[in-house]
């Protein structure tokens, strides 16, 4: 496969991911009302940070650990426990009475949304999410085992075309965000704030009901099952 295929087939899967709803996109409204337009370029850095390293470590071998039902089931519970906790910091912001007219530098700085900040939270909003892993232990794999094929320039044309749909979408999100913010009354914002992070209580709890639910089906599995379906 060429580069320039490589290229656009990695752009379109990463775009019919990305803008499904999630935990990242619920992040990037919130602080994008909050910071502006750069909020959202920062999260995408953190994230790309991290699919950076994941695509090194999947070219060194890691798809078989990423597979484990150990692995996503611990990665379910603890995601499950890290989105509860963004969840409970947007619910207590709205709880306050911080409005996005207003919001000053200090209660911006004092939710962790400074620029490096942003970069972790996008990085560890990702990990949260069990289904990022499991969409790179199986999608994400099938076309980097393609894109081998051309070596290091198939692996980086693979990696440029998903990280660029990243950008391109949840720079548009921030854009129109953006745009219509002089539109936004104190309510309509609170009523964002708490929508996201009601969102992120419902992935969170999810998120941990089927790590746990991993973990029973392999305490509750007969060997002799686990053996065959090996």
């Amino acid at each position: 496969m060429k580069p320039l295929k490589i290229l656009s087939i990695s752009f379109l899967t990463g775009f019919s991911g990305a803008i499904m709803p999630g935990s990242l996109l619920a992040i990037t409204i919130t602080s994008v009302i909050q910071l502006g337009f750069m909020a959202a370029i920062f999260l995408m850095i953190g994230h790309s940070l991290l699919e950076l390293i994941l695509v090194i470590a999947l070219t060194l071998g890691l798809k078989n650990v990423l597979q484990n039902k150990y692995v996503t089931g611990t990665v379910g519970v603890v995601g499950g426990m890290v989105l509860l906790w963004f969840a409970y910091g947007m619910l207590t912001s709205a709880y306050s009475g911080i409005s996005a007219p207003q919001a000053t530098a200090a209660n911006v700085q004092q939710a962790g949304l400074t620029g490096p900040g942003l970069v972790v939270k996008g990085a560890i909003t990702s990990l949260s999410n069990p289904y990022w892993l499991i969409w790179w232990a199986t999608i994400g794999v099938t076309y980097m085992m393609v894109s081998l094929e051309k070596k290091a320039v198939g692996i980086t044309t693979f990696y440029i075309g998903h990280i660029s749909s990243d950008f391109v979408w949840y720079s548009a999100v921030a854009l129109a965000l953006v745009l219509g913010k002089q539109l936004l009354s104190d309510k309509i914002y609170m009523g964002l704030i708490i929508v996201c992070g009601l969102f992120l209580v419902y992935l969170g709890i999810y998120f941990f009901y089927t790590g746990i639910r991993k973990f029973m089906q392999n305490s509750q599995k007969p060997a002799a099952v686990q053996e065959s379906a090996e």
